[in-house]
C-alpha cells in the first residue's frame, strides 16, 4: 500500500497464488472530509488466464448531513496491458 502526500491510499497490491490486484483509488475532499470516487483496478487470477480491468466511479448525495453513495457504476474490461495510474 502506499499513500498520497494527502495521506489517502494511493496504490494497494495484492499478490497471491490465488490472485494478483492492483487498485488505483482517487478521493475527492469533502468539507467533511475524503470520500472515494473512483476506483481502477487490474486484476488477473493465475488459474483462468487473462487480466482484466475494473473501473469503479461513485457518485454521491447528501442525506441527514452525511455524504452517501448514489449510485456505483462498474466497467469491466480485458487489460491489454497493466494499467498506470493517471495524475488526477
Amino acid at each position: 500500500m502506499t499513500l498520497d502526500k494527502d495521506a489517502t491510499v494511493g496504490a494497494v497490491m495484492v499478490t497471491r497464488p490465488e490472485v494478483n490486484s492492483v487498485t488505483w483509488p482517487q478521493f475527492t475532499k469533502t468539507p467533511k472530509g475524503f470520500v472515494p470516487v473512483s476506483f481502477d483496478n487490474d486484476v488477473r487470477i493465475p488459474a483462468q488466464g487473462g487480466a482484466a480491468h475494473v473501473r469503479t466511479v461513485i457518485t454521491y448525495q447528501e442525506v441527514a448531513g452525511l455524504q452517501l453513495p448514489k449510485t456505483i457504476k462498474n466497467t469491466v474490461r480485458p487489460a491489454a496491458r497493466p494499467m498506470k495510474r493517471k495524475s488526477p
